[in-house]
């Protein structure tokens, strides 16, 4: 004959199972150590450890952080502050970083260099090292009308205050975007390619550097896929609202300081040396907006918030990114 369990046990492991679901697990109950454990063997298959090592993903928003209120560049600095990660990983080219393509650099790089050597915290750069011709794949006839229904808004969701292109709603709705457009685009392989690229740069990081607590940057369309990445290498992945609410101490949003806005005048006297040049009509309209993006944040100080419609709108969409790729 089967034993059955003592009604209490049951009575009290049922407790126990449903308190779980509905608050989750406190942390001495994630400790096997905790010496008022009780139901031991239910607790360990409920409420494992904690990964021993972290990753934190947040979306960065570039020149856009001078107009988006909740969105300042000094979120960045007090995310890095909260978190205080062993190292930062950022999508961008390594030449952006440190060498001769650094005023292509999204506005935010100098800010993120500035406030991790705060912290004494590297930077490395994760982004895409060759320059593929990008593909834009149409889809066929017969998917058209599904494309324009399911697989477009990126663009409004790209931008927006912290909680809302770093929360967990933001990135579903990005993500439902991203499924639709591999679905009906055939894989929708620009995307594939970056992300692919930005998982082998940060592995190849990682594998070096080995850091217990690793913080990525990339924009809102990457969020989603690193943060699977990261817990597909056994990273217990942090969400970013609930860490930026940890921070002590905001930093100060009018302004950033004194070495960021240094290194955006370094570029900017570069970009207006290079215009003096004659370059063919889409490098010069690139240069163009660039400088006036700079320009713009440095007479704020790199401060929020200017109205949207301030900042500089690149005239020629198809104008290409690198006009000056060595």
């Amino acid at each position: 004959m089967k034993r059955r369990l003592p009604h209490t046990v049951l009575l009290h492991g049922t407790i126990l199972l449903g308190s779980l679901f509905v608050l989750g697990c406190p942390k001495n109950m994630a400790d096997p150590n905790a010496k008022d454990a009780t139901n031991e063997e239910l607790k360990k298959k409920l409420c494992p450890p904690e990964p021993e090592t972290t990753a934190l993903v947040i979306a960065t928003i570039g020149d856009k952080h001078l107009s988006t209120n909740g969105y300042a560049f000094s979120r960045i600095g007090d995310v890095i502050d909260a978190y205080r990660p062993d190292v930062i990983l950022v999508d961008v080219h390594p030449k952006m970083l440190k060498g001769d393509r650094e005023f292509e650099a999204p506005l935010e790089l100098a800010y993120i260099d500035y406030a991790a050597a705060t912290k004494s915290t590297d930077v490395f750069a994760i982004g895409e090292v060759r320059e593929d011709v990008a593909i834009a794949p149409k889809p066929d006839k017969e998917d058209e009308g599904a494309l324009a229904k399911e697989g477009t808004g990126l663009e409004d969701l790209m931008v927006g205050a912290f909680d809302e292109i770093n929360g967990a709603e933001g990135t579903r709705k990005i993500m439902g975007i991203l499924n639709a457009r591999t679905r009906y685009l055939k894989g929708n392989p620009d995307w594939a390619r970056h992300e692919a690229w930005l998982e082998h740069q940060a592995d190849a990081a990682m594998d070096v550097k080995k850091p217990a607590r690793v913080l990525l940057m990339t924009s809102s369309t990457f969020r989603g896929g690193l943060e699977q990445h990261m817990r597909q290498r056994g990273y217990g992945v942090k969400d970013p609202v609930d860490v930026i609410k940890t921070a002590k101490e905001e930093r100060e949003s009018n302004t950033v300081s004194e070495e960021v806005m240094n290194r955006w005048k370094r570029q900017a006297d570069e970009l207006r040396n290079d215009l003096r040049a004659v370059h063919p009509v889409h490098d010069r309209a690139w240069l163009e907006w660039r400088v006036g993006v700079l320009e713009l944040a440095l007479r704020r100080n790199g401060g929020c918030c200017v109205q949207p419609d301030e900042i500089p709108s690149l005239a020629l969409p198809d104008a290409p990114k690198n006009p000056k790729k060595k």
